[in-house]
């Protein structure tokens, strides 16, 4: 039991990590397609953008974390590592187009 708050930790500080990580990439790779930038349209990009793309790299990090405490042969936990590695970073690629075309069609990208 003294496991579970240390992984709750770390669940929490991947997410974090991992939302802000695409919100800073999302507000460099689009920061031509708004005049100024806001308070306001930051915390949007974070809310629709970041936290739903960052759902993903959480998955993959639990499973990983789980998969290294059952498997003890080290070569077969490497590519199984790499196996959900590859499928999430496809996942999130797949998420990302659909998650960005719809959000480009339905509405602007930093609106409030």
């Amino acid at each position: 039991m003294k496991k579970v708050p240390s992984l709750i930790y770390k669940v929490i500080l991947v997410f974090l990590l991992s939302a802000l990580i695409i919100t800073l990439w999302f507000i460099v790779a689009f920061h031509d397609a708004v005049p100024e930038l806001t308070f306001n349209s930051i915390v949007h990009i974070f809310l629709h953008y970041g936290i739903p793309l960052s759902i993903p790299p959480v998955v993959s990090y639990l499973i990983i974390h789980f998969l290294s405490e059952k498997v003890k042969t080290s070569w077969m936990r490497y590519a199984f590592i790499f196996i959900i590695l590859c499928c999430m970073m496809l996942l999130m690629i797949y998420m990302f187009v659909w998650y960005l075309g719809v959000g480009l069609i339905t509405d602007d990208l930093f609106s409030q």
